[in-house]
């Protein structure tokens, strides 16, 4: 199968063509058959946040993908291939050439500071000295001492212990959260009322002065089927579902009016002739958080209302 690829993609290639998408999926040149008999073993560290990129834009699953996205250990190059060229000789038999090296292993290690006092603060429960550095230790972490707490190297593979909390949370995680004590919180003062932003005021707004207007606001999907969202403009690759809900749900909408007008269309389908619907709601015009705007629609479908003894319901 063919892809058409774009320089955010990371390719494995030689002098001539690509070979196969790095950390997704390996090319047809490059796969094995019964008559192979040599070998290139590779051992790689890929951008995870690349990889996942490819990935989605080419709606590519495969195993690879799914350990590079997640994050591998940078460490474990060298030996992984030492290992894996061990148990190639071992079952299969062969010869194993030298080692080729090319780039450079990036520098992932960490170290936070951690606070003895902040095990007690965050979690809520008294954990002796010496069980804490012996938490930290068989988890992997390398410790060194300081006045008030330690200084904690973060091992390669643990790619999700980011701050001082994080290395709380290890420690709390196998000393058991059950545990921490259940202790009741002191109301100190009267509970405030919730903070309301400027754009939630303006949503508020918009939603009373349509529903003053006579319409009733409508809570639609924010996907639609894609013949609709080529009607209002169209979108790119990178706003079609991987896996959508329904087939015909299967592209992010660049428009509020669609869904709208199908559900105009669905009243007047059972009989409810005369609709005001609005939504107020986000649309997606592109591939970056900016592209994602909040917009209000509405749709008036047949009479303002039902016929009255007070007024003339307007067309």
């Amino acid at each position: 199968k063919d892809y058409a690829l774009d320089d955010s993609m990371i390719v494995i290639s030689d002098e001539k063509m690509a070979e196969g998408l790095a950390g997704v999926m390996g090319g047809e040149r490059s796969g094995c058959t019964e008559k192979t008999t040599n070998v290139f073993l590779e051992a790689a560290y890929f951008d995870s946040a690349r990889t996942a990129m490819t990935g989605r834009k080419l709606n590519l699953q495969s195993d690879a993908r799914f350990r590079f996205e997640r994050g591998i250990d940078p460490a474990f190059q060298l030996p992984g291939a030492e290992l894996a060229s061990k148990l190639i000789l071992q079952i299969c038999g062969g010869e194993a050439s030298e080692m080729v090296i090319a780039g450079e292993i990036p520098d992932v290690s960490r170290k936070y500071f951690l606070r003895e006092n902040r095990i007690k603060e965050l979690g809520g429960v008294d954990i002796s000295r010496e069980e804490i550095e012996r938490i930290l230790t068989v988890l992997g972490f390398q410790l060194h001492n300081r006045t008030g707490g330690w200084d904690c190297c973060v091992p390669s593979w643990r790619h999700d212990v980011m701050d001082e909390a994080d290395l709380v949370e290890e420690v709390l995680r196998i000393n058991g959260f059950d545990n921490i004590p259940s202790v009741p919180l002191r109301l100190n003062t009267a509970i405030p009322s919730g903070a309301v932003n400027w754009s939630q005021e303006q949503r508020a707004l918009a939603r009373r002065v349509l529903a003053t207007r006579g319409m009733t606001e409508a809570v639609t999907f924010s996907f639609l089927p894609a013949k609709y969202a080529d009607l209002f403009g169209g979108v790119s690759e990178a706003l079609k579902l991987v896996n959508p809900i329904s087939s015909d749900l299967s592209t992010m909408r660049p428009s509020l009016l669609p869904n709208l007008i199908s559900a105009i269309r669905k009243n007047a389908d059972r009989g409810t002739n005369d609709s005001a619907l609005f939504e107020l709601g986000p649309q997606f015009l592109g591939e970056t958080p900016s592209d994602q705007v909040m917009a209000v629609s509405g749709v008036r479908f047949g009479k303002t209302g039902p016929r009255n003894w007070a007024e003339t319901p307007r067309s």
